[in-house]
């Protein structure tokens, strides 16, 4: 059986993955990137709801935005709703298919080796690198690397090499649909424990009449699948899904982040296989190209010093954490906080952010891929806010750190 030597085997063709192998490709390094489907892109498991800076993290261009999205309303359990922002561009809807594309293009330009339809099913390590084996079409092959970089998504291959923490999964369903009545530039945000247990249900316009809808619910938290929680979202709100046409159904898992090494000898891991997703919202595109970026940082200088021990790619782990760390932690904290509330305490949070003398600062802070800088401004401001959560008085250390680093306290 014939084998093939890499500096790099990048698995998986998302938008993390494809980064970092483009990345890599321009400083020169052979990359290979293993992607089990047939095509890159597809099948699509994405929204593709991102803020600008996640199109210029990427390095590709506004042609493949879909829609421009100024605000969102979010609607209780018990019919109330809340519109925030409304003000100026906040988000965009992408082509979630034609950035991977898109990326996959630019890494191959630059000189990564794609091999589609071609499964990781074993990777062993030895002195001199890591020998993949793979099926590619129905026949078994063999990669050799120096490095491996795992962006295989929510069941990565390359994860098993590591003692990586058990993820928890939210179990999402999405249809796209003509909605022609639906806001052509603001989402809507459905919050309840019995509509999303643990999680939330959205729809996203795209342009032109055509919506993205999805629900989750915390993998293993409801008898209910995500598919009949989405029929229950329909139900329940009538006049917002009159007349809707569905042209597509799709679903999925989302891993949410949790604190884990991404690293190992020869191995790093980037995206949802890293566990890099966003605790509040589930987004992943902004987290695993900033971690890309790091991973191609690290990776150079490795494979530069052929320094590829722990000890060395560990300048990874501190690179995209000290970047995005802080923020997934405190989402975290975020997140614990929403779970316990109940849907009477829902109601009354979305009455509160009503207020009119609340609307500039949510519209100021508000920031999809930093919330926390929002829930930490608004705890200052709002201590009833505290007890409507049931908060304890003394806040967790990281959200001291973040309410000073932002000027919200003072800092001695």
């Amino acid at each position: 059986m014939k084998s093939t030597e890499y500096d790099v085997a990048v698995v998986g063709a998302g938008p993390g993955g494809s980064q970092t192998a483009r990345l890599l490709a321009d400083q020169g390094h052979r990359v290979l990137v293993l992607e089990e489907h047939k095509s890159v892109g597809l099948p699509v498991h994405c929204s593709g709801f991102v803020t600008p800076r996640t199109l210029s993290e990427a390095g590709v261009s506004a042609g493949l935005v879909l829609n421009e999205v100024k605000g969102a309303v979010v609607h209780s359990p018990g019919g109330k709703s809340l519109e925030l922002g409304g003000d100026k561009v906040r988000a965009l809807v992408l082509d979630r298919e034609a950035v991977d594309v898109t990326i996959a293009d630019r890494a191959a330009s630059a000189g990564a080796e794609y091999q589609l339809r071609t499964k990781v099913e074993d990777i062993s390590f030895g002195p001199s690198g890591a020998l993949l084996r793979a099926k590619e079409a129905g026949q078994w092959k063999d990669y050799k690397a120096r490095l491996v970089v795992g962006a295989d998504g929510v069941r990565s291959r390359v994860a098993a090499q590591i003692d990586r923490p058990e993820a928890q999964f939210i179990w999402c369903a999405g249809a796209e649909l003509r909605l022609p009545d639906h806001p052509t530039d603001m989402v809507r945000i459905y919050v309840g424990n019995e509509l999303a247990p643990g999680w939330f249900a959205w729809t996203i316009p795209m342009g032109g009449g055509s919506v993205r809808m999805g629900i989750g619910s915390v993998m293993g938290n409801t008898g209910e699948k995500p598919r009949k929680l989405l029929d229950h979202l329909v139900q329940s709100h009538p006049g917002h899904f009159r007349g809707m046409e569905i042209t597509s159904f799709g679903g999925g898992f989302i891993p949410l982040y949790a604190p884990s090494r991404t690293y190992a000898d020869r191995v790093l891991l980037v995206g949802d296989a890293a566990l890099q997703t966003k605790p509040t919202t589930g987004g992943g595109i902004y987290t695993s190209l900033v971690a890309a970026r790091h991973a191609a940082e690290t990776a150079d200088a490795a494979l530069v010093a052929d320094e590829l021990g722990p000890w060395s790619l560990s300048e990874y782990e501190r690179a995209w954490r000290e970047e995005i760390g802080g923020e997934l932690d405190r989402g975290t904290d975020v997140r614990e906080t929403f779970l316990r509330m109940r849907d009477h305490q829902l109601d009354r949070v979305v009455d509160l952010l009503g207020q009119p003398i609340l609307r500039p600062i949510i519209n100021r802070y508000g920031d999809i891929d930093f919330p926390s800088r929002l829930f930490g401004r608004l705890l200052s401001l709002v201590p009833v806010l505290r007890i409507l959560l049931g908060l304890p008085e003394a806040l967790p250390g990281r959200w001291l750190r973040m309410a000073r680093n932002n000027g919200l306290i003072p800092s001695s």
